[in-house]
């Protein structure tokens, strides 16, 4: 009867528990020409009731395709938005629509465009996919999946940022939303 270290046990054991809490791959999708890959979304701070999720588009076609809006089971609603340096200052604002020019890849990502969800129903925590629809200009609509990762787990961790801690969204539109006493944030209420 051969007789196993018990270093060989543990050390399996360990790395067992550890690869059952990696998360997700990103999933890829695909509607008419455009391609959307690399996705994920960002474990909320605390219990934030905003989270944010990234993913890059790519046009494989020979004509323009544009992103006009995004919705999610898991947030009241999700918007396009696009962070700018204001000074001292990054604030966001939301955009009407990504638009992807044939052959180019858009990334959206950390300090830059991407999808804002408002209202969540609950905190994003690492190990959760969130279901996202994102909608085209030709009415066309495709699901993607997207794993959460911790903070600072992302390709560009938030520790990376290098701006002031105030974040403002400056839109008029995003003002009386009733999950908010106002819409400004701080880095601590809003971990775009």
């Amino acid at each position: 009867m051969k007789h196993i270290p018990a270093l060989s046990v543990l050390g399996a054991a360990l790395m067992a528990v550890a690869f059952s809490f990696a998360p997700a791959a990103a999933q890829e999708a695909q509607v008419g020409d455009l391609v959307i890959s690399e996705g994920w979304a960002r474990e909320s701070v605390g219990p934030a009731r905003t989270g944010a999720a990234y993913l890059e588009l790519h046009n494989q076609g020979r004509t323009a395709v544009s992103v006009t809006g995004a919705a999610s089971n898991t947030a009241r609603a999700v918007e396009l938005h696009q962070t700018i340096k204001d000074g001292d200052v990054m604030r966001m604002r939301p955009v009407d629509a990504l638009d992807i020019a044939p052959g180019e890849t858009v990334v959206l990502q950390p300090g830059g465009r991407h999808l804002m969800f408002m209202g969540l129903k609950k905190p994003f925590r690492p190990g959760m996919t969130v279901g996202v629809t994102l909608s085209l200009s030709d009415g066309r609509t495709v699901e993607v999946d997207l794993p959460v990762k911790p903070l600072g787990g992302g390709a560009h961790g938030h520790a990376d940022h290098e701006h002031d801690a105030e974040h403002r969204h400056d839109d008029k539109k995003h003002r009386g939303h009733t999950d908010d006493k106002h819409h400004d944030h701080d880095e601590k209420d809003h971990d775009e």
